[in-house]
């Protein structure tokens, strides 16, 4: 937070207003999150959260059948 006077942004200030997208923002770290959760890799880290480890977190929600299915060979397990 420290950096965000430094490009201009005060409290109350839109993304948007300085002409950013905050929907694009928005896409993008849920996208990272995303990638993060399907690779296995963490998103919660001792540090900051006091967690008591890194560990992945979410829950990747495949259907079982349907256009979005994944073919049954293609299965992990």
């Amino acid at each position: 937070m420290g950096n965000l006077p430094a490009i201009g942004l005060m409290s109350g200030t839109s993304l948007d207003a300085i002409g950013w997208s905050a929907d694009a923002i928005e896409a993008q770290a849920f996208a990272y999150l995303a990638v993060l959760t399907l690779r296995g890799l963490p998103l919660t880290f001792p540090t900051p959260t006091g967690a008591p480890e890194s560990m992945p977190r979410g829950l990747v929600a495949r259907p079982r059948s349907g256009p979005w299915s994944v073919p049954r060979d293609r299965k992990a397990g």
